[in-house]
């Protein structure tokens, strides 16, 4: 049996699976299909503000512990810290105040906009973003100009780096044993 070239095994699953897919995904959430891309990433950045959000309370308790943790109680920290709800792990950082307020504003109002779309009523109407449709040039601007500044907040730029990417566990416990903070 001769193989498939990639091209068109790319090709078949665009017309039999992706643009079926897409279609459904367009009618359910009432979007044009090109309007999808911007949802994924509104929600792909919803998760990334998540991640920040459970990273930031997890390095600032291991952070201000006395004691140097290991590796295995700081990978332990992250796990318990990502159990709980969106909410709650922004309230956790908004308690250990180590991002701004307008930062915590921010994710709140990702948060709101999240969940309008995954936890859909009817009468819920338009998914809007600071007073624009999410997945319009407008909305999306202004959800991408705030991801940046998220980012940007000096208590978030403690745990990302310059790509921006995460720092591991053993970056913060390397600069722990050095005597510094990340």
């Amino acid at each position: 049996m001769e193989q498939m070239p990639f091209d068109d095994l790319d090709r078949v699953f665009e017309d039999t699976v992706w643009q079926p897919l897409r279609e459904g995904m367009a009618g359910v959430f009432q979007l044009r299909p090109d309007e999808l891309p911007r949802l994924a990433i509104f929600l792909a950045a919803h998760a990334a503000l998540d991640m920040l959000l459970i990273a930031l309370a997890a390095f600032e308790q291991l952070r201000s512990s006395p004691i140097v943790p290991t590796p295995a109680e700081a990978e332990a920290a992250l796990t318990r810290g990502s159990e709980g709800t969106f909410n709650q792990h922004l309230q956790t950082v908004r308690n250990l105040g180590v991002i701004a307020n307008t930062s915590a504003e921010i994710a709140a109002e990702f948060n709101r906009v999240r969940n309008r779309f995954l936890h859909w009523k009817p009468g819920d109407g338009e998914r809007r973003y600071r007073g624009h449709a999410v997945t319009a040039n407008e909305g999306a601007r202004g959800w991408l100009m705030d991801f940046g500044a998220f980012l940007d907040d000096p208590g978030v730029r403690r745990i990302v780096g310059p790509s921006p990417r995460l720092i591991s566990i053993e970056a913060l416990l390397r600069e722990r044993q050095q005597g510094g903070s990340p």
